[in-house]
């Protein structure tokens, strides 16, 4: 019997008890870092500015709008190889605190210390197949917009559908991968698909359940987000491990009909 996203939900607000203070401040530590690059950035944007307005040399104004884009490229870069790390390290700590596990501010840190490149590589290739999928439905609604005007709206619209669909399919890659050191990014990819088989609708409906938070949050001027991020996140752990849990037993129950007696479920 699957588990039904109240009960998740149900056990997402029982681990978060006497968990938050940690959870917050690691959120308040990942968006200090992510200021502080931003600032990095912004300052010196202002200083090339600044340098070819004092020290110039004659040189085209081109000279420092390229440099101004390879500054913002080395930003993104930073922010997708920094984000993967942070993110892999707060994913981990929603799945110790649903496995009643201890954990602590110093946890965001675990890819940066765990074979990091290997969730920079997930995150990469995940950002590249939407990527794949976007880049056409950007280039019809392009076209369609050239010659229905307002109606391509519809077809931007039903664009997201596939969009959607690999976030779903590809949604327990990174928890496989914290759970599996050795497993390479490929495989992870492939467990997710195996994993989201029949429980795609049911992880679109545990998100659906979440949006009466959106206004809650703008009404606080952002703040709610401080407690409403990490009951979604814990909801989402719960998800993973009840799945994993669901087709364990499955096999499991798969293995006593053929007569094999040496499968035993993963705790």
């Amino acid at each position: 019997m699957k588990t039904t996203n109240k009960i998740m939900k149900l056990r997402a607000r029982q681990s978060l008890q006497g968990n938050y203070g940690i959870l917050v401040g690691s959120q308040i530590l990942m968006g200090a870092l992510f200021a502080a690059v931003m600032l990095v950035f912004y300052v010196a944007v202002v200083l090339l500015i600044l340098f070819g307005v004092l020290w110039g040399d004659g040189k085209s104004p081109a000279f420092y709008i390229a440099g101004v884009f390879v500054l913002a490229a080395a930003v993104y870069l930073g922010i997708l190889v920094f984000g993967s790390l942070f993110g892999a390290g707060y994913a981990r700590m929603f799945l110790e605190i649903a496995q009643a596990r201890p954990t602590g501010v110093g946890d965001i840190f675990y890819a940066f210390k765990n074979r990091g490149p290997r969730f920079v590589g997930l995150v990469f290739i995940l950002l590249l197949i939407q990527f794949a999928i976007s880049l056409p439905l950007g280039i019809l609604f392009v076209v369609t917009s050239a010659i229905l005007g307002h109606g391509a709206v519809w077809i931007a619209f039903l664009g997201y559908v596939p969009m959607l669909w690999v976030m779903l399919q590809y949604s327990q890659s990174m928890y496989l991968m914290i759970e599996n050191p050795d497993m390479g990014i490929l495989n992870c990819l492939r467990g997710s698909r195996r994993m989201m088989q029949g429980n795609k609708f049911r992880l679109f409906l545990l998100w659906m359940s979440f949006v009466g938070w959106i206004p809650l949050i703008y009404l606080s001027m952002g703040i709610g987000a401080l407690w409403a991020i990490p009951y979604l996140l814990c909801a989402l752990a719960h998800f993973h491990l009840s799945v994993r849990m669901e087709q364990q037993y499955g096999e499991y129950l798969e293995t006593e009909e053929s007569g094999g007696n040496e499968w035993t479920i993963e705790s």
